[in-house]
């Protein structure tokens, strides 16, 4: 029951990854945000909902401007 927040690292590193994976199939109804943390995700200033039951998302660190790409 209720939200989780995943907060990605403040200070990446061009290369740096995270893993994200909903191993119990409850994201649809405990819906995971990855918390940006200043940086961008997809090129966005948004945080990302992951709303997906048993889904899982990589996302690698491009630089300054695309920020984290998934």
């Amino acid at each position: 029951a209720g939200g989780i927040t995943i907060t990605l690292p403040a200070s990446p590193s061009a290369g740096d990854y995270v893993v994200v994976k909903d191993g119990t199939g409850a994201a649809a109804t405990t819906t995971f945000s990855v918390a940006r943390n200043g940086s961008n995700i997809a090129s966005s200033a948004t945080d990302l909902v992951f709303d997906k039951n048993f889904a899982e998302i990589v996302m690698t660190y491009i630089d300054g401007t695309i920020g984290w790409s998934v």
